[in-house]
């Protein structure tokens, strides 16, 4: 019956029916739930029982008590490490389930959250410790492939798909070596870790790469 978003890092849900909004509350706390670095990306997800937040660590929240599970990573780290339970380290941005397992973005990698173990493991890219993964335009399997920017992930009954995004803020974007490879889209097989761009490749971008990226596809 309602639709669940993160609004400014405060989960928030919207009434299918009536489009009445209301705020999250934590029973722990009674207060509003809020993630740690409210101004970043997040991940947000659902199995059909429960919700996920991907937000520098993995919660779980249950629609029909209201509560809240915190179930991986550490809300103050900015590091970037495979492992279990709390000794992961995330950063983590869109996010969606495939198969049964929890599938999230990380600016230049693919990782997925076992629910049963509790462990993240890096599936696509290539993870540079302690805080760091390999920007690149290569598709490729596995540790071979290569990614801009990950933004926002879907998942289809065969694949995922990854959304490459531009930040505008950064400075002499246009100067970059691969600034024509910003705002791609990237096909995903779980099953085989195979990455193949499907669209959105462009050839001699300019500045104005916000808007071409827009319609590229």
């Amino acid at each position: 019956d309602y639709l669940y978003v993160l609004d400014l890092g405060i989960l928030r849900r919207v009434h299918k029916g009536s489009g009445e909004v209301a705020t999250v509350i934590d029973p722990a706390t009674g207060k509003p739930w809020q993630t740690k670095h409210p101004l970043n990306r997040h991940g947000l997800a659902s199995d059909g029982k429960r919700l996920y937040i991907v937000a520098h660590s993995i919660w779980s929240f249950d629609p029909t008590t209201a509560r809240f599970e915190h179930l991986a990573g550490d809300p103050s780290s900015d590091e970037i490490v495979d492992g279990v339970g709390k000794d992961v380290r995330l950063w983590g941005s869109g996010a969606a389930f495939f198969k049964g397992a929890l599938y999230f973005a990380e600016d230049c990698l693919i990782r997925r959250f076992d629910l049963a173990t509790r462990e993240v493991r890096t599936f696509a890219g290539t993870l540079v410790p302690p805080d760091s993964c390999l920007s690149g335009p290569a598709d490729g399997q596995g540790p071979n492939a290569e990614f801009f920017r990950l933004h926002d992930l879907v998942a289809t009954s065969e694949a995922l798909y990854a959304v490459e995004h531009l930040n505008l803020d950064d400075k002499n974007v246009s100067e970059q070596v691969y600034a024509p490879y910003f705002g791609r889209i990237r096909r995903f097989d779980p099953d085989t870790a195979l990455v193949k761009t499907v669209a959105g490749q462009l050839v001699g971008a300019s500045a104005a790469l916000g808007e071409k990226l827009g319609a590229a596809a």
